[in-house]
């Protein structure tokens, strides 16, 4: 029998969970994920706007961070290209 050795460059975790989102007063429940910063480099995707986590994000204590997908981007700011856009509240549900 031969043993087989499997290793790995990147790990990456993340946990399905869904939201509360507030945005001027309108909740929403949408679906997402909590995840730390590896996910998107592991998977290889970089965003179309602004940015994805950093290490530093992963730290307790740090503040809160959003990845928005572009679906929710678009329904929730009208897709605008904006430094800051309005706050947003979001609570785990």
């Amino acid at each position: 029998m031969v043993a087989q050795v499997r290793s790995y460059k990147q790990v990456a975790a993340y946990t399905d969970d869904s939201f509360v989102v507030s945005r001027r007063g309108e909740p929403a429940r949408i679906g997402g994920a909590m995840v730390c910063s590896s996910l998107f480099p592991v998977l290889g995707v970089r965003p179309a706007l602004g940015r994805t986590l950093l290490p530093e994000d992963d730290r307790v204590g740090a503040e809160p961070v959003v990845v928005l997908s572009h679906d929710l981007w678009q329904r929730m700011f009208g897709a605008r290209r904006a430094s800051r856009v309005d706050p947003l509240a979001a609570l785990r549900s």
